[in-house]
């Protein structure tokens, strides 16, 4: 089995049936699918194993893992299932049909590439439903020739061209020297300016592939103990391998491939940091293209005024997980003396982040009680992280815009 493709949920029964559509729709078929159920309350288990039974492989949950604790289950069980490769998706992403077969060709051509991503453009169509209608009349079609080149079936119905796709929402992450962080492109009309592949600083969590070789060199090998006997439970289409090998009680040193105490958000960036720090390289592929509703939405062009009241468009839980995680990402994975030569630019994008919490967004204050409380294990993470670096401070400060 040369993919995994392995997606988190979490109440996500309104965007399932265009995804799952979307993945058993690829032209490509050497994958499986995994789905890691973060103790969902609406219907996504039920419509899971009614509509697909054996063609994939479920893991439950009895409560919200996070986003990072949760892949790190799946992507245990990947490997363990002989993969190659790990898609990580979000269930409210839609894949165009070669967008596995574009990438696996680019990734079995780089094996020095840990990481790999394709092209996402928003969805404008809040319905969250494919139009069962082909392109109206009058309605332009994009002036990018790579989309309209994929502009065939998604699922059935609909066509590239119906989800009015034509905004990026992801073509790669960048760093800036503040240390502040932006999917490449985000917002712009795509009119074909990211249409050539190159190397980017990480990719985005929501649609990623990893090579797995790259996942187990990078893991950081802390104890993650899963109660799979009262909580994760293997059903329909694991196979016997695997359903002996989660029977039992303690994982042990089943190690972080994503940072479990992040819980969610940063963790995709933290993880490109890491991959860099060991000497793999992320490369963006735009043939690959693919379509998310995206939930807190972002630009790349923005002022760092900008940036801080796009806080105020977001749910309370995102301002204050981004805003810790950000904190000990730089805490385990910044070289001290990169961290000194951009301390001005550093602090002062800092500083207006923190004026506008103190006064417009208090409750993420506690953001440092947090911070602080694990500062101690965040050290020995970035001891370990740095000591096994392969990558100099030169090598990763030419990453910094």
């Amino acid at each position: 089995m040369k993919v995994s493709i392995n997606i988190v949920t979490w109440n996500s029964f309104s965007y399932l049936k265009d995804c799952l559509q979307s993945v058993f729709n690829q032209t490509m078929k050497d994958f499986s699918v995994l789905i890691i159920d973060n103790g969902s309350q609406d219907e996504t288990v039920e419509f899971l194993e009614k509509e697909y039974g054996n063609r994939l492989q479920i893991i439950k949950n009895e409560d919200n893992q996070g986003f990072a604790k949760a892949h790190n289950q799946g992507m245990e069980i990947a490997k363990g299932n002989g993969a190659e490769y790990v898609l990580i998706t979000n269930p409210d992403i839609i894949l165009t049909p070669n967008f596995l077969e574009k990438l696996i060709l680019e990734a079995d051509k780089r094996p020095d590439v840990g990481s790999f991503g394709g092209k996402l453009l928003r969805i404008v169509n809040d319905s969250r439903k494919i139009p069962q209608s082909p392109l109206s009349k009058g309605q332009k079609k994009s002036p990018n020739p790579l989309l309209r080149q994929n502009s065939r079936q998604v699922c059935q119905g609909g066509t590239v061209d119906d989800y009015q796709g034509d905004i990026i929402d992801s073509a790669g992450l960048k760093i800036f020297k503040n240390r502040r962080v932006v999917e490449i492109g985000a917002g712009e009309k795509d009119a074909g300016q990211y249409n050539n592949g190159k190397e980017v600083f990480g990719i985005s969590g929501a649609l990623a592939l990893y090579r797995v070789k790259a996942l187990e060199e990078i893991k950081l090998p802390f104890q993650m103990v899963v109660r799979l006997c009262s909580a994760p439970q293997i059903l329909d289409g694991a196979s016997a391998d695997a359903q002996n090998h989660n029977q039992i009680k303690d994982l042990g040193d089943f190690g972080e491939y994503f940072d479990n105490d992040f819980f969610a958000y940063k963790e995709d960036v933290d993880l490109a940091w890491r991959m860099k720090l060991y000497g793999w390289k992320s490369f963006y592929v735009p043939e690959a293209m693919a379509f998310h509703y995206r939930g807190a939405t972002s630009k790349e062009n923005i002022s760092n005024f900008g940036t801080v009241g796009l806080r105020k468009g977001k749910p309370q839980f995102v301002n204050y997980l981004s805003y810790r995680n950000n904190l000990l990402m730089l805490f385990k994975n910044d070289y001290l003396s990169n961290f000194l030569i951009d301390f001005p630019r550093i602090f002062w994008y800092e500083l207006r982040k923190f004026g506008y919490i103190l006064f417009f967004e208090r409750k993420s204050l506690k953001v440092w009680i947090s911070f602080f409380k694990l500062s101690s294990k965040m050290r020995q993470k970035r001891k370990f992280i740095l000591t096994k670096a392969k990558v100099e401070r030169r090598g990763i400060r030419k990453w910094f815009n």
